[in-house]
Parts: C-alpha cells; structure tokens; sequence
C-alpha cells in the first residue's frame, strides 16, 4: 500500500430513523454515516476501504464495544461519502465514539483516523421508541388503544371512580357473587331477594338474575 496522509475534514450523522416519539412502530438499528475524506493535501476521489468501530471513550486503546464493520470498495468523490452503519442495539443512552479506519482500496493495513469521533443525540432516537422506566402522566397526550396494553396491566386502583358504568357492563356477566348484601330497598341473601319500603318488609323466594334486573315487582 502506498503510504499516504488520510484526514476527515468533517463528519456529520445523518439518521435513517426517523422516529417521530409518537409512534410506537418498530424501527431498526442501522443509521447513515455521511463523512469527508481527504487523500493527502487535497480531497480524495476514487473507491477506498473504510472501517467503523465504536469504543466507550477517546482513551486508547479503551473498550471496543461494536464492530469493527467494514465498508470495501467506498466510493469517495471530492472527499464526500456516505455509508450506513448497524451495529446492533449498542446506543442504550451512554457515550459513544467512532473510529474509523482506511485503505486504498484492496490491500494492506488500515490507517486509523484520529480522532474519534463522538456519536450524539441521533442514534438514541432507537431507545426513545423503547422507553426505560416510567412516563409522567403530563407526557402523555391522545388515548391508548387495547392493542398497547399487556394482559393484567390495569388494576382497580387505576379505575376512576365512576368510571365503570351500567352501559359499559355485559348482559349476564354479573352474578349473586358480585351484588352487595344490600342495593336500596332490596337485600340479597343467596338466591332470596327482599325488599322494604315503609316499614313492609316483601319477600321473594329464588329470584332468577333476570327477573332482578328487570325490577320485578
């Protein structure tokens, strides 16, 4: 390989995700790295190997913590080139470097690039999709559909009061089990109904969850 002076003059980080909070739809992890290269003295042009890794720091060595990726045979055109990246879900919301390495393309060792270069703000639109913790009510605007919600995840506690009325209750789905021991005038015991009014006392023997619905009289 010949020996050559490689520089980035400027880096910036594109996304592909574009990841509106709002949603909750599935997003990958790949993201667009888009970079300027220069060959020597001036802006490089023609096909070159380049390879990213991400480390924890700018310290060196440091701790590798994805990668390396190779991306052979780059095209390069008056120094600009854009590659995409996918390193896997490696952004759970601590510091982040790249480092990137070059070659002309085809052979020898790969030129390390320095500095590194630190990832910021757009790849972490991959954890905002998937939040950690809990979210403030005030964070919270529309509804959430059953779909969004896990089996057993609303209580009683989290039911307003009043929340629950006779329209919203299925025919049929309340039993003696369920009824208080007393609903106004009348007074369950088992499967015996009485009912006072005015100091008279009406008993009705085995009424049918039917006919109490109804109000017999």
């Amino acid at each position: 390989m010949k020996n050559k002076l490689f520089t980035f003059l400027a880096l910036s980080l594109l996304s592909t995700l574009n990841h509106p909070l709002s949603t909750c739809y599935a997003q990958g992890t790949a993201f667009t790295y888009q970079g300027r290269l220069n060959d020597g003295p001036g802006p490089a042009t023609g096909s070159y190997d380049l390879q990213f890794t991400i480390y924890d720091s700018t310290n060196s060595p440091g701790t590798v913590i994805a990668g390396p990726l190779t991306n052979s045979a780059t095209a390069v055109s008056n120094g600009l080139f854009t590659v995409t990246l996918d390193f896997g879900n490696q952004f759970p919301g601590a510091d982040r470097w790249l480092e990137i390495g070059v070659r002309t393309n085809g052979g020898g060792a790969f030129s390390t690039l320095s500095p590194r270069q630190q990832l910021t703000a757009t790849p972490y639109a991959v954890t905002a999709g998937n939040v950690t913790g809990g979210v403030a009510a005030g964070q919270l605007t529309g509804t959430i559909s059953a779909n969004n919600l896990g089996a057993g995840s609303i209580t009683t506690v989290s039911l307003a009061n009043g929340a629950v009325d006779s329209a919203k209750i299925l025919d049929g789905t309340i039993t003696f089990a369920d009824l208080s021991s007393s609903i106004g005038q009348w007074a369950v015991n088992g499967t015996n109904v009485s009912r006072s009014a005015h100091g008279r006392q009406d008993k009705f023997m085995n009424v049918s969850m039917k006919c109490l619905r109804e109000r017999c009289s």
